[in-house]
């Protein structure tokens, strides 16, 4: 019997790199001029994929002008509204010709340079090749919760990755496309993360964000790593999100109060209670923070309008 294997199917392109872009203007051009420059000489076909997602600036001008003057296939879905990195991200899979998929950041935090590190890494045997940030030129909360999230996904997972969040990644395409993201199936890093067996990290460089205001906020942070702990413990979050939040939230008003009024612990040996007390909030905040994310994403499953519009596609073939 013939064994048939799923990437066999036959693709105009080796790589998809997907850019999705928000108010991006300032870097687009240095961008796209060092990533094509670091594309060439790699024995590997490539289409560029940018995604303007709904950018209040000039950034679809940039794109517009990059297309009209690059020798690599590019196409610029540009979205009616801003839909936040992943959905843009997803309006990229859904078009996307390629093989496997890039994932990349037009910011210049990350040198374009280094995909060509992650390119050699990646092989048969890897589902997915991920850039590690291991000096970030990030500010010290982001960092510490960052961190955080982190090692408890990296726990939990038993995958060998240390920076989850980093936005320059190598996927099997059989893999990503296995999910059929879509307008009313958005992608899912989680479930994508749970599919993984084979991954590995390559060192990349960091740079402090030069261009622009950074997009980082504690809403995304828990939107990118609530999907894991979705998929993992689906019915718990049923019954748990609210009870904690209630929960949590109390303990936290009442450690506040008790801190101002020690009559309000129930006890005469408050020295005792205190710690018990701060234990006992920290843990039920930190069970609160990491299903903070259902709240964020509560109506993925119920979706009743598509989570992102392509309005225009442009296009550019490669020119020969």
């Amino acid at each position: 019997m013939d064994r048939i294997n799923p990437s066999d199917k036959k693709y105009p392109f080796d790589f998809s790199i997907i850019a999705p872009c928000y108010n991006e203007s300032e870097s687009l051009r240095e961008f796209h001029k060092r990533l094509v420059t670091a594309l060439k000489g790699i024995p590997f076909t490539f289409e560029l994929i940018y995604i303007n997602d709904g950018s209040v600036d000039d950034t679809l001008g940039c794109l517009l002008d990059i297309c009209n003057d690059t020798d690599i296939a590019v196409r610029i879905l540009d979205l009616a509204r801003n839909v936040g990195q992943t959905n843009a991200s997803t309006a990229g899979l859904e078009y996307a010709m390629g093989k496997d998929i890039v994932f990349i950041d037009c910011d210049l935090q990350a040198d374009p340079e280094d995909i060509r590190l992650l390119i050699e890494k990646f092989d048969e045997k890897h589902d997915m090749v991920s850039g590690a940030r291991t000096q970030r030129k990030d500010n010290l909360l982001r960092l510490y919760i960052s961190r955080l999230g982190n090692a408890v996904v990296r726990g939990t997972l038993g995958l060998p990755l240390y920076d989850f969040g980093s936005g320059m990644k190598i996927l099997r395409g059989t893999v990503v496309h296995a999910f059929e993201p879509g307008p009313f199936h958005p992608l899912n890093p989680g479930a994508i993360m749970l599919s993984l067996q084979h991954v590995v990290e390559v060192p990349i460089n960091h740079h402090v964000r030069r261009y622009g205001r950074t997009r980082w906020t504690l809403r995304r942070f828990a939107a990118l790593y609530h999907n894991v702990f979705k998929q993992l413990i689906p019915f718990i979050y049923l019954f748990t999100v609210v009870p904690l939040f209630i929960v949590s939230s109390l303990a936290f008003v009442y450690f506040v109060l008790a801190g101002f009024y020690p009559t309000l612990f129930p006890g005469s040996n408050n020295t005792a209670i205190l710690p018990i007390l701060l234990m006992l909030n920290i843990s039920l905040s930190i069970s609160h923070f990491l299903l903070l994310g259902e709240f964020v994403m509560r109506g993925d499953k119920q979706v009743q309008e598509p989570a992102y519009i392509v309005r225009q596609i442009f296009r550019h073939q490669k020119t020969k």
